[in-house]
């Protein structure tokens, strides 16, 4: 019991000395120029916001500046998130968003009032948990989400990018037919085209090739790249991750 309460009081005081960074319901955090990367751990579920509702998702061809190897999905305008995950009951649980750019490693983060951009407490009851993550300050570059808690370590929820600046693809990377949305029919566009049965414009075969990046001709592997795109099993292609950094 002793370790229970000393664990507790932790968070509350670190809530408690850092709440002034939080976020008022009355004042509207800064947009952002866009977000993209996110990056979510297993079991918690992290959507973009834009004011009370999911932001619009873009395809950028461009960040900052500099053009892409592949387009990567972006969310403009985004000034929070909608974070959910199981709470066990009768414990406590803090919501952080840190400033993480340059580190080596999530695990090097020190919470302090530089880096620390939004701090929030709740307390489970054995459902599912949902908070409206709204920063203080989106700055550009990487951010990372956090969870503590009464029995549990400072733990990664998540983490994303902050883009000062982004200009819009001409296409949608594995929307080869180009009706503003990937699915089974685009694999199955790229299928055909791999056997010789379908014509692409250049167009088309840049938003194909999902795997790998360079000029190649897409293949049966894009296409099963994409099926596992439109059925849920990957949140970015391949591709997409060599705009990580």
């Amino acid at each position: 019991m002793k370790k229970k309460t000393a664990v507790t009081a932790a968070v509350l005081i670190i809530a408690v000395a850092l709440c002034s960074l939080a976020v008022s319901a009355t004042d509207p955090p800064p947009k952002t120029g866009g977000v993209y990367s996110l990056s979510c751990e297993d079991g918690y579920t992290v959507s973009v916001l834009d004011g009370n509702s999911a932001a619009s998702r873009y395809s950028a061809g461009e960040l900052n500046g500099t053009a892409l190897i592949a387009p990567i999905s972006i969310y403009d305008g985004a000034d929070g998130f909608t974070m959910s995950f199981y709470g066990v009951a009768e414990t406590e649980y803090v919501i952080f968003d840190v400033a993480t750019e340059g580190l080596e490693s999530d695990a090097m983060v020190t919470l302090s009032s530089d880096n620390l951009k939004y701090i929030n407490q709740q307390s489970g009851a054995g459902a599912s948990l949902s908070f409206d993550v709204k920063p203080s300050q989106m700055t550009a570059g990487r951010h990372t989400l956090y969870v503590s808690s009464t029995y549990g370590e400072f733990t990664k929820i998540a983490s994303y990018k902050v883009a000062s600046t982004w200009v819009e693809s001409e296409y949608i990377l594995g929307d080869v037919n180009g009706d503003g949305d990937v699915s089974s029919l685009d694999a199955a566009f790229v299928l055909r085209y791999s056997a010789g049965l379908e014509e692409l414009t250049e167009t088309q075969i840049r938003a194909a090739r999902v795997t790998y990046s360079g000029e190649y001709s897409p293949s049966s592997l894009d296409a099963a790249n994409i099926l596992r795109y439109a059925a849920g099993l990957d949140k970015r292609f391949p591709v997409e991750l060599l705009n990580q950094g």
